[in-house]
C-alpha cells in the first residue's frame, strides 16, 4: 500500500516536472528565437574618437550656432543670402531653427547611421517647400562647408585641427548629401502627380469634347429634315397657278 502511494507521488513529481518544462522554454532556446527575429545591430557613422569631438564641440555650442551657420552661408553665396532677405522674419526665425534642431539630433544619433540618413533625407524633402521662394539645391554644399568651419570652431583646440575639422568634414558630407537626395525625391514625386494629374484633365476634355460632338450629330439630322422639308414645300407651291414667278429681267 505505502509503496503504491509512493509510486503514485513519484509519478504526480515527474507528470508536473514534465508540464512545468514544456511552458517555459530554455534560456538558450529564447536567445536563439531572438537572434532570428531580432535587428540587425546599428552601424555607426563616425569611430569612436570623431564622434567624442562632435559631442565636445556640441557641448561648447551656444544658441547662435545656426544664426552663424546661416550667415557664413549668406556670406559665402549671394544667391542664398538674397533668399534669405526675402523671406518673412518668421519664416527666416522657423528656417534657423529647423536648421539648429536637424543638426542636433544628427549629432545624437551618430551610433545609427541608417537612421541619420533618413532624418536628413526627410530635411531636405521639407525643403523642396521653399523651391518656390527662390532656394536651390546648390545651398546644401554651402551649408556643409558652413557647418564644418563653425563646429571647427567650437573645438576651441582642444582636439587637433585636422582631426575636428575631418571629423565635421566627413560628418557634413555624408548628412548633406541625403539631405540633397531628399530634396530631388520631393520634386521629382511633385512632377509625378502634377503630371498625373495634368494627364487627368486632358482625359476629362478630352471626354468632354467628345460627349459634344455627340450631342451635335444627334441633334443635326432633324434640323436637316426640317430644312429638306422646307425645301420642297417651297418647290411644291412654285409648281402651283397661285405661286407668283419672279419677273423676267429685261436687259
Amino acid at each position: 500500500m505505502g509503496n503504491s502511494k509512493s509510486v503514485e507521488t513519484k509519478e504526480k513529481d515527474r507528470l508536473t516536472t514534465g508540464t512545468a518544462s514544456i511552458k517555459k522554454p530554455s534560456s538558450s532556446s529564447t536567445r536563439g528565437s531572438g537572434s532570428l527575429s531580432g535587428s540587425q545591430p546599428k552601424k555607426p557613422l563616425l569611430n569612436a574618437s570623431q564622434r567624442s569631438i562632435i559631442k565636445y564641440c556640441l557641448d561648447n555650442a551656444k544658441e547662435d550656432m545656426t544664426d552663424r551657420i546661416v550667415r557664413r552661408v549668406g556670406e559665402k553665396k549671394e544667391e542664398f543670402k538674397m533668399f534669405i532677405e526675402t523671406l518673412p522674419k518668421e519664416e527666416k526665425v522657423q528656417y534657423t531653427d529647423s536648421l539648429k534642431e536637424f543638426l542636433f539630433l544628427v549629432c545624437n544619433s551618430l551610433t545609427d547611421s541608417e537612421f541619420v540618413q533618413k532624418i536628413s533625407n526627410e530635411y531636405g524633402q521639407k525643403q523642396a517647400s521653399l523651391r518656390t521662394k527662390g532656394f536651390k539645391p546648390d545651398f546644401f554644399a554651402g551649408t556643409a562647408d558652413a557647418v564644418t568651419t563653425e563646429c571647427t570652431f567650437l573645438d576651441g583646440a582642444a582636439h587637433a585641427p585636422s582631426e575636428t575639422a575631418g571629423a565635421w568634414s566627413e560628418l557634413s558630407t555624408f548628412v548633406f548629401s541625403n539631405v540633397r537626395d531628399g530634396y530631388y525625391q520631393e520634386l521629382r514625386k511633385q512632377r509625378k502627380n502634377s503630371t498625373t494629374q495634368s494627364k487627368i484633365k486632358l482625359s476629362e476634355m478630352a471626354q468632354e469634347s467628345k460627349d459634344d460632338e455627340l450631342t451635335r450629330s444627334s441633334t443635326s439630322p432633324e434640323k436637316s429634315g426640317d430644312n429638306n422639308s422646307k425645301d420642297n414645300s417651297r418647290s411644291s407651291k412654285e409648281g402651283t397657278p397661285q405661286f407668283l414667278l419672279p419677273p423676267d429681267t429685261v436687259y
